[in-house]
C-alpha cells in the first residue's frame, strides 16, 4: 500500500499498478462496519440486446469488459476481529477486518459469469417470470470472497426479436456512474466481435486501486484534518428525532423493512429541474433537500410527541434542524493541483488523475445538518416568502460543506488519529441519495436500458439495488430518488425504505406526501414576483451579506454578476461621489461622422449588439448601505 505523504509530487511519482492488494476506501469500511452478510449487496440493470445475438460473441465482449475494468475482478477476504474466540463468545457487534485484492486481467473467465436462458417461445408474461427468477438466482450466486463479482443472464429470444440481458454486479465493484462506462463498453465490444474486428475500448485513466491509495494518504493531509472541527461541531448540534428508539441490527433488517415508491407528476418535476434551481442560482439537491427538511419538521410536529430534538438545550426552544446522511458520487477533487474537478457526474482531467473511465464504488457518505431557521412552517409549506428564505439558508449550508463531504469519510474511517472523535456521534436517522436523471427504458435501441415495468413488473427503473434480507438497515428511513425521462416528460420517483418495527406505512406515506407537497409549493413559489435570488456563496469575489445582496436585487431586477471594484475604479467612484454636481472628467466621448442615409433601426440594433457582447458596458456602481462598493 502507498505510504502516507502530503506531497502531491511524491504521490504522482508512484506507478499506477492496477492489480494487487487494495486499500479499503471510506465507503468500503463503512459497509464493513454494518457487519451483515455481504454476498448479495449489488446493483443490477436490464438491457435490451440485439435479436440473433450469438452467445460466443456476448461471452467475448463480456471478457473484454472484465479484463479492462479492474474492480470487476475484486476479491474479498474477511478476517474476524475476534478470530480466536469461540463462536458463542464472539461479540454480537464485532467488526471484521477486510482484506481486498484485485486479480490480474484474465483471472476472471466470462464463461463462468454468463448464463443463457431460452426465451424464444415465451410471451411477455412468461418473460417477466423468467427474468424475475433468474435475477434472484444471479444475485444469490454473487460471492465476493470467491471473486464472483459479476453475473450476466442472457434471455435469448431468437433471431426474430430482441432479447434481454440482466447484469448483476456486486456493489463493492460498481456505482451509478460506473454503469455509464460499462454499458457502452459492452456494446462497443460486442459490435467489434460481431463485425469480426479487434476489440478496441477507450483507455482507462487512474485505476481504482491507485485512487484508494491516494485516499489513504490524503486522509492524513493537514488540510483534511482541519475539517475535523467542522464535522464534530455539526454532529453535536441539536436536530429532530423521527423516533425515540434506535435501530436493532438483529430486528431492523432489509428483509423486514417497509417499502414505498411514489412518483411526482412530470409538470412539477420539470419545474423542479429547471425553473426552481435557476431562480435561486442553485442545484437540484438544494431544492430537494429544502423540501425534505421542511417536510420532516412538519411531520415531527404532528407525529413525534413533543417534537423530540436530539442534543437540544431546553432554553433553546424548538428546532427545525434535520440531521441526515447524504450520498455523493465521491469522484471529487482534493485540490486543483492534484485531482479532477467533478462536472455532470464525470471528472475533468487535472494533474495526473483521470476518473472519467474508472469503474468502482466511489460513493461518499457524510452527515449534513439542515436548519431552515426559525420560520412559519405553514407559510413555507403554502409557498410563501418563508419558503424562499428556507431554500437560500439550506443552499448556503450545503455549500459550506468542505470538499463536497469527501473529507468526512477520510477522517472517520481512514485516519486512526481522528476516527474516534467522529465514531461516537449518534448516527443520522435519515439517509438521502439523489441518483440523477436517466433516459427512459425500452426506447427500441439495442443495449439501452429495458423497462422493468414491462419486463419484470417491479417498477419502471432499469437499475435496481439488491442485498441480503439479513443485512441490517443503515438508517431508520432511506430515500433513493431519481428522475426518469418519459413520454410525458421527466418524472421524479422516490423509493422509501424504513424500519417497519419502528414506523408504520401510514406515517412514512404521510412524510413522503408532505415532501412532495413541499416540492410542489416551491414550484408555485417561483411563479411569484420577486421570488428567488442569489446568496453569498454565489458572489465569490465580494463579501456581502444576504441582506446586502437582496438590497441590490431590489434595485436591479436583473443582475448578471456582482464584482468588486478595482483600485482604479474605487478612485474614479470616489471622485464622482466627492463632487456629484460637477462634470465627470473621466467620461470618454467619441464622435463619429456618418455619410449617407441613416437607418436608425440598424444603428440601434448595432449599438445593442455591442452592449450585449461587452459586459463592462452593462456595468453600474452601487455603494449605499454596503460595507464596500460594488
Amino acid at each position: 500500500r502507498a505510504a502516507a505523504s502530503s506531497s502531491s509530487s511524491s504521490m504522482a511519482a508512484v506507478a499506477d499498478v492496477a492489480t494487487g492488494a487494495l486499500a479499503a476506501t471510506a465507503i468500503l469500511r463503512w459497509f464493513a462496519e454494518r457487519s451483515g452478510p455481504a454476498g448479495r449487496f449489488s446493483q443490477s440493470m436490464l438491457l435490451r440486446v440485439p435479436a440473433g445475438l450469438l452467445e460466443d460473441d456476448l461471452r467475448a465482449a463480456l471478457q473484454a469488459v472484465l479484463d479492462r475494468h479492474d474492480a470487476l475482478r475484486l476479491r474479498l477476504t474477511v478476517v474476524p476481529s475476534d478470530i480466536g474466540a469461540a463462536p458463542a463468545a464472539r461479540a454480537p457487534q464485532h467488526h471484521d477486518d477486510w482484506d481486498l485484492e484485485i486479480a490480474p486481467a484474465g483471472a476472471v473467465a466470462a464463461g463462468a459469469c454468463l448464463r443463457r436462458v431460452d426465451a424464444g417461445a415465451v410471451d411477455d408474461a412468461g418473460l417477466r417470470g423468467l427474468i424475475a427468477a433468474a435475477a434472484e438466482a444471479a444475485e444469490q450466486r454473487l460471492n465476493p470472497e470467491a471473486g464472483v463479482m459479476v453475473q450476466a443472464v442472457w434471455f435469448d429470444a431468437g433471431a426474430g426479436r430482441p432479447g434481454r440481458l440482466w447484469l448483476t454486479i456486486h456493489h463493492l465493484a460498481v456505482d451509478g456512474v460506473s454503469w455509464r462506462i460499462l454499458v457502452p463498453d459492452l456494446a462497443s465490444a460486442w459490435a467489434s466481435v460481431a463485425a469480426g474486428t479487434a476489440i478496441v475500448l477507450p483507455v482507462r485513466g487512474t485505476s481504482f486501486r491507485r485512487w484508494a491509495e491516494r485516499l489513504s494518504a490524503h486522509a492524513r493531509d493537514a488540510g483534511v484534518i482541519q475539517e475535523l472541527s467542522f464535522w464534530s461541531g455539526m454532529q453535536s448540534e441539536p436536530s429532530l428525532l423521527l423516533a425515540q428508539d434506535r435501530l436493532d441490527p438483529a430486528r431492523d433488517t432489509l428483509g423486514r423493512a417497509g417499502h414505498l415508491t411514489l412518483t411526482l407528476p412530470s409538470a412539477v418535476t420539470q419545474a423542479l429541474l429547471t425553473r426552481v434551481p435557476a431562480a435561486f442560482h442553485g442545484g437540484i439537491n438544494d431544492v430537494l433537500l429544502t423540501g425534505l427538511a421542511l417536510a420532516v419538521a412538519d411531520w415531527c410536529r404532528r407525529h413525534v410527541q413533543g417534537a423530540s430534538v436530539r442534543g437540544a438545550n431546553p432554553i433553546q426552544g424548538a428546532s427545525h434542524a434535520v440531521l441526515l446522511d447524504l450520498e455523493g458520487h465521491g469522484r471529487e477533487e482534493f485540490g486543483r493541483e492534484e485531482f479532477g474537478r467533478e462536472e455532470f457526474g464525470r471528472e475533468a482531467v487535472l494533474g495526473d488523475v483521470d476518473l472519467t473511465r474508472t469503474v468502482g464504488w466511489f460513493t461518499s457518505l457524510y452527515p449534513v445538518r439542515l436548519d431552515p431557521g426559525r420560520l412559519d412552517l405553514d407559510e413555507a409549506l403554502s409557498g410563501g416568502a418563508a419558503l424562499g428564505r428556507a431554500l437560500k439558508t439550506i443552499k448556503e449550508q450545503l455549500r459550506a460543506v468542505p470538499g463536497k463531504g469527501l473529507g468526512y469519510g477520510l477522517l472517520r474511517y481512514l485516519n486512526d488519529a481522528t476516527a474516534g472523535q467522529l465514531a461516537g456521534a449518534p448516527a443520522p436517522q435519515l439517509g438521502f441519495n439523489y441518483l440523477g436523471r436517466f433516459a427512459a427504458g425500452d426506447d427500441g435501441a439495442d443495449w439501452s436500458p429495458a423497462s422493468l415495468a414491462e419486463s419484470t413488473g417491479e417498477g419502471g427503473e432499469a437499475q435496481l439495488g439488491g442485498g441480503d434480507p439479513a443485512m441490517p438497515l443503515a438508517h431508520l428511513i432511506e430515500i433513493n430518488a431519481l428522475t426518469q425521462d418519459g413520454a410525458d416528460g421527466p418524472a421524479l420517483t422516490a423509493h422509501w425504505t424504513w424500519a417497519a418495527a419502528l414506523l408504520d406505512e401510514a406515517a412514512v406515506r404521510d412524510l413522503a406526501g408532505t415532501w412532495f407537497d413541499a416540492l410542489t409549493a416551491l414550484v408555485r413559489h417561483v411563479g411569484q414576483p420577486g421570488a428567488g435570488g442569489r446568496t453569498p456563496s454565489d458572489v465569490v469575489l465580494v463579501d456581502l451579506t444576504q441582506g446586502e445582496i437582496e438590497r441590490l436585487e431590489s434595485h436591479y431586477q436583473r443582475i448578471e454578476d456582482i464584482l468588486p471594484l478595482s483600485p482604479l475604479q474605487e478612485g474614479l467612484l470616489f471622485h464622482a461621489l466627492y463632487d456629484a454636481r460637477g462634470p465627470d472628467v473621466y467620461t470618454v466621448q467619441l464622435e463619429l461622422e456618418l455619410e449617407g442615409l441613416l437607418d436608425s433601426a440598424v444603428l440601434e440594433a448595432s449599438i445593442q449588439a455591442v452592449i450585449g457582447r461587452h459586459a463592462s458596458l452593462r456595468a453600474g456602481f452601487w455603494h449605499e448601505h454596503l460595507s464596500r462598493p460594488v
